[in-house]
């Protein structure tokens, strides 16, 4: 498939969700370029080297597939992510902060993005976080918040992630 888009990997299951602005269809692979837009609901989708993401309600993102990495822009909402010991090759992006997995084993965590704060929490391994050239790392059991230039206000508010930041 040389110069098409490359794939992200399979939606395994959506409830009140669009992609690319339609519902998405049975067993929809995303692509590098698409938007998933959550409502009251959630996305699941398989990534490659057994890498898994959720996105719960009122979230966004989009996807971009470049040689052995994948980037998940989000612009909204929270996802959680599973990462396997082998998997890799796999950020997400809030604006100007970057979250990535640190090598060497699995990775169980949550990244939110609301109202101007992202907020990185991990139940397993450890997540490594970049910002204007500074890198901190979040370990198991513990969670960091700071401010990102990619966090918008939904119409609904973000009531739902309150308790993330407090």
């Amino acid at each position: 498939m040389a110069g098409g888009p490359r794939a992200v990997g399979p939606l395994v299951g959506s409830r009140n969700a669009t992609l690319d602005g339609q519902p998405p269809l049975a067993h929809s692979v995303l692509l590098s370029g698409d938007k998933l837009k959550v409502d009251d609901g959630l996305a699941m989708v398989t990534l490659d080297h057994g890498n898994r993401m959720v996105l719960g309600a009122d979230s966004e993102a989009s996807f971009l597939r470049e040689a052995k990495t994948l980037t998940v822009l989000m612009a909204r909402g929270n996802l959680s992510l599973y990462l396997p010991p082998e998997g890799s090759g796999l950020r997400v992006k809030a604006g100007d902060v970057t979250v990535s997995p640190v090598q060497g084993g699995k990775v169980l965590g949550e990244i939110a993005v609301a109202d101007g704060m992202l907020m990185v929490s991990v139940s397993d391994g450890s997540l490594k976080i970049e910002k204007d050239g500074t890198t901190s790392e979040v370990a198991k059991g513990h969670t960091m918040t700071m401010p990102t230039a990619a966090a918008v206000s939904t119409s609904r508010g973000n009531s739902h992630l309150k308790h993330v930041f407090d």
